[in-house]
């Protein structure tokens, strides 16, 4: 540490947890996804796990992001769902792929994720009992807004309904879909009702005071 300075950012990868605290700044928080759905079990997984750690003793890193197709064999969807889970996490953004192998869709939803300055970590409602989906909460609070990533990580086709309350502590919100293209309304709501086919997932914003995350990104930069 010493020698690098403390303008330096120190990333520990697939190092013991111990003796790093204090002295790294991103630790890596599971093995290396590879370019296909079966490869990014171990992120899941992972970081689920070691969500509670997140921004605390240092931002985790679920590994880099695949957003080029080449030499990738995940569909859009299943791209996607890793894409946006490691972005819903709050922790490190980064990828290894070349910029100009990106296609121009995929770059968008990297500039999606990007951060802001304020810290802002995701919760799993779930974490301590089973359920049909992954569900990944994420709060806004100079908005008073939430975001709700739910992700099929199963092989079949998966219809739930989730209340916000459960979810989120809101009673009733105004519901959005929500992308890095546009942010389409739902209308105010008390629960939500999704089916995801397999390895899908939906991204919902929801808002008490009706206003769209137009403007905003999913790091919640304006």
């Amino acid at each position: 540490r010493q020698e690098i300075g403390p303008e330096s950012f120190w990333l520990g990868c697939i190092a013991p947890y111990a003796p790093m605290l204090g002295y790294a700044d991103g630790m890596r928080v599971s093995a290396d996804i590879s370019p296909n759905w079966k490869g990014g079990k171990s992120m899941f997984d992972e970081s689920k796990g070691a969500q509670h750690i997140n921004n605390i003793w240092w931002q985790n890193d679920p590994d880099a992001i695949i957003l080029r197709k080449k030499y990738n064999d995940m569909t859009d969807e299943e791209a996607r769902s890793m894409i946006l889970w490691i972005g819903m996490l709050g922790g490190m953004i980064n990828t290894s792929d070349l910029f100009h192998e990106i296609p121009a869709e995929r770059t968008a939803l990297f500039r999606f994720l990007e951060p802001s300055n304020t810290k802002l970590t995701a919760t799993f409602p779930f974490i301590d009992k089973p359920e049909k989906l992954d569900v990944l909460v994420k709060n806004y609070p100079s908005r008073k807004s939430v975001a709700i990533l739910f992700t099929n990580r199963t092989e079949e086709t998966v219809t739930a309904t989730y209340t916000l309350k459960r979810l989120t502590g809101i009673s009733e919100g105004t519901c959005f879909s929500w992308s890095e293209k546009n942010s389409a309304t739902l209308g105010k709501k008390p629960d939500i009702t999704l089916t995801l086919n397999p390895h899908e997932s939906n991204l919902i914003y929801v808002a008490p005071d009706g206003n769209s995350p137009k403007g905003m990104n999913l790091g919640g930069k304006q």
